[in-house]
């Protein structure tokens, strides 16, 4: 099956986000983020940050008007966390500068103050401490207990498999353009732009 946009891809001829030119007075992001796998976040410190060359605002959890929430099937993910630190890279907060090079500057010198737990390494062990994302949920199809019951054969153990994140020809991106007054357009080196 060939990919439609392969010879584009390996052509050079795409477009992606970092090729459309940047609009007057355009803002750069950068993200805030966990430096611990697990922990409880106590403290956000933005002061020394604000006061850097370029720096129009920090974002916290508390600065998000309506839902702190990008969970796309189930509202289960917080975009910036609130108190739970659960993963390295975690979003905490997010610097907005006139520039990249003074968004990335600041961020480096947002303060956090967190308490560290112990890191978590396998999904089985997140389960068994009851930190997953959203709720259990199981899916079954028919009558599974008397499909057991009545089986001639029953083996039960773990199987563990290693996981692989597909691998992006783009970096992580995203432009945000104002359009007809309330809206804007986005775009976003992403498969889930939701």
């Amino acid at each position: 099956m060939n990919h439609r946009d392969a010879f584009s891809h390996l052509s050079g001829e795409s477009l992606y986000v970092d090729d459309i030119a940047l609009p007057a007075h355009c803002l750069h992001a950068a993200v805030v983020t966990s430096p611990v796998a697990n922990g409880t976040l106590l403290e956000v410190d933005i002061e020394s940050a604000l006061s850097m060359p370029g720096v129009k605002t920090i974002l916290r959890a508390r600065d998000i008007p309506g839902l702190n929430q990008i969970g796309d099937i189930l509202p289960d993910e917080r975009l910036l966390t609130e108190h739970h630190l659960n993963f390295i890279g975690k979003a905490v907060a997010l610097v907005l500068a006139d520039t990249s090079t003074q968004a990335h500057a600041a961020a480096a010198n947002v303060h956090l103050r967190y308490e560290t737990h112990a890191a978590i390494f396998t999904a089985r062990d997140a389960y068994h401490q009851h930190s997953t994302f959203g709720d259990e949920r199981q899916f079954r199809k028919g009558d599974c207990k008397t499909a057991f019951e009545q089986a001639a054969w029953s083996v039960s153990g773990q199987v563990d498999t290693q996981a692989q994140e597909h691998l992006y020809f783009e970096t992580q991106t995203a432009l945000a353009i104002p359009h007809d007054g309330t809206r804007l357009k986005i775009f976003c080196a992403s498969q889930n732009p939701s």
